[in-house]
């Protein structure tokens, strides 16, 4: 059946017609009308970067400068088209990030000025520990 998709899980992606590929964190569980996760990216820290997340060599090991979450690109992804992305040789899971890492990046979502306003409302409680 594949991978399994949860909190935590990490992925090598693009964005859509983009070909850099960032690292995409999983930040909740299926939903169970949707089956749908909610899912941010990392990317390299600028000056006028969200700085409510700031990550840096040692949170992980894809990461190997400042980075941060860009919480205004906040998406929901299905499931099982994560798991069918993840089978093509270009994309692949990356270590899970770890539970500190994904809590900050949870709590983060939900205190970013940049998180469109669903994905909050969605989070708020889910992230009830936030």
């Amino acid at each position: 059946m594949g991978e399994h998709i949860y909190p935590g899980k990490c992925i090598l992606l693009p964005k859509p017609n983009q070909p850099t590929r960032h690292l995409w964190i999983v930040l909740t569980e299926a939903d169970k009308n949707s089956l749908e996760v909610v899912f941010v990216n990392l990317t390299t820290h600028r000056h006028d970067s969200d700085d409510t997340v700031i990550l840096d060599k040692g949170d992980h090991e894809f990461i190997k400068h400042r980075t941060v979450v860009y919480f205004a690109d906040t998406r929901f992804a299905p499931v099982n088209k994560l798991k069918e992305i993840a089978k093509q040789d270009e994309y692949n899971f990356h270590k899970d990030c770890s539970t500190e890492m994904l809590k900050r990046i949870q709590c983060g979502l939900l205190i970013s000025k940049f998180t469109p306003k669903k994905f909050k409302q969605y989070c708020k409680p889910v992230f009830s520990f936030c």
